[in-house]
């Protein structure tokens, strides 16, 4: 676990780059098969106020200039 932490963000490191980025849409995906959606989303939503969509396999989303 601890290679995988040096190697990505977590959540509230996404939801704080997002914020200092101007984004008004944070989607995070990439996660690890026993990941707790509902942890992951609230953590990233405690860092960044937009909107926060935790991705699911096959999931389409839209990204509008």
């Amino acid at each position: 676990m601890e290679k995988l932490h040096a190697q990505h963000m977590t959540p509230g490191e996404a939801g704080r780059t997002a914020r200092y980025a101007g984004v008004r849409k944070l989607v995070l995906s990439h996660l690890l098969p026993s990941a707790d959606t509902v942890r992951v989303w609230k953590e990233a939503s405690s860092e960044f106020t937009g909107e926060v969509v935790v991705g699911e396999d096959l999931m389409e989303v839209s990204c509008a200039p």
